[in-house]
């Protein structure tokens, strides 16, 4: 993470001890630092649609709203979020731009925003659904603090003559938000977190190689860019940057700058990406935003598996790292995965969705990256 100071005096000590702590040297997660409660005043931003369908998005924001401030979280939302978006002509909740942040800092009185990104939401056949959320710093600039996602099938463990399906979306999005909650309560509450999905060896890159140039182990501050999207499946490209974002974040060994940061000079400098990323791109970028690495790729394949007869998700991307110092690509890789890789008997080791397929390749590869494997 990058330390810094908030300006706001609404922090409670335990709080700013909490968000000025220093990057853990465990490479599993967001460390745990003292804290009494997870008392804090957050604003909840709008949820991201990222799923590809048509969700209801009034009524799963209501249910997320309510297990926050259940919490004991003090939350900030509704018409007076709405007032101040219009004020600022927000128009983009999905990240935290500088402005933003100090608006929000200095009028909303907040000490952070949460942001939630909706990846999957399926009613065909057994409900399937998959969230992510992050705490964002308000200082300047904005600073990730703790992300988490959660994915959840309702016949991902039938167990025993299958009564241990989950029948109802109701009871499978209810089970998703209150660990996604819980995760940030322990966040703040200063408990240990576990990592966000297995690491496992059956979802290992394909093809990888890191320049002599990268350092193993070095701690690095990085950019994560828009995915190319090649996929039929809309918002692939941006859940893939998420889930980078995660991983990256969860990992210890990286800095992550915030995606509306990235997006916020991004637009400033008309950067555009539709070919992909260029070494020019990414030399602006480096510059502008003052990382040591950028991170970009393409999404190749990225399917639920829903209409196949084996039920299985399937997802392909590849991913190149640019040196600001060098100019130079010091890590690529390729990763292919099915939801039925390594699985031979009774379906048992099965991934039953694509964003928790997705989350096993990203953790392999950011672990690979790091130095780790």
């Amino acid at each position: 993470m990058i330390s810094s100071t908030s300006s706001s005096g609404r922090w409670s000590a335990a709080l700013l001890a909490l968000l000025a702590g220093l990057l853990p040297a465990c490479a599993s997660r967001q460390a745990p630092v003292e804290a009494t409660s997870p008392v804090a005043r957050l604003a909840l931003f709008p949820l991201e649609n990222l799923s590809g369908v048509t969700v209801p998005v009034k009524e799963l924001s209501a249910a997320l709203e309510s297990k926050v401030a259940a919490s004991g979280i003090e939350v900030v939302s509704g018409d007076i979020l709405s007032r101040f978006f219009n004020a600022h002509r927000v128009r983009y909740t999905a990240g935290l731009d500088a402005e933003t942040a100090r608006a929000a800092r200095e009028e909303l009185g907040v000490d952070g925003v949460i942001v939630t990104s909706l990846e999957t939401y399926s009613t065909a056949g057994s409900p399937r659904f998959a969230a992510s959320m992050r705490l964002i710093s308000v200082d300047d600039p904005p600073v990730i603090r703790w992300s988490d996602g959660e994915s959840l099938a309702g016949d991902g463990s039938p167990g025993l003559f299958a009564l241990a399906i989950i029948p109802t979306m109701d009871r499978v999005q209810d089970m998703v938000l209150t660990k996604l909650v819980g995760s940030l309560t322990a966040f703040l509450a200063g408990r240990p977190i576990p990592p966000p999905c297995p690491l496992t060896g059956r979802a290992s890159p394909m093809v990888s190689f890191r320049a002599p140039s990268a350092e193993p182990g070095r701690h690095y501050s990085i950019a994560v860019l828009p995915f190319m999207n090649q996929t039929n499946r809309r918002s692939a490209g941006d859940l893939m940057a998420l889930r980078f974002v995660q991983q990256l974040q969860a990992s210890g060994r990286f800095s992550v700058v915030e995606p509306g940061v990235v997006r916020d000079q991004m637009l400033e400098y008309r950067v555009i990406m539709s070919g992909g990323v260029s070494l020019d791109t990414a030399r602006t970028l480096l510059a502008l935003l003052k990382a040591d690495l950028v991170l970009a790729g393409y999404v190749r394949r990225y399917e639920e598996g829903l209409q196949s007869a084996l039920n299985t998700p399937k997802v392909t991307f590849t991913v190149i790292v640019l040196d600001r110092k060098t100019e130079r690509v010091v890590w690529q890789m390729t990763s292919s995965h099915e939801g039925m890789d390594g699985v031979f008997f009774y379906d048992a080791g099965r991934v039953e969705t694509a964003s928790d397929l997705t989350c096993r390749m990203v953790r392999a590869a950011v672990e690979q990256m790091g130095g780790s494997q």
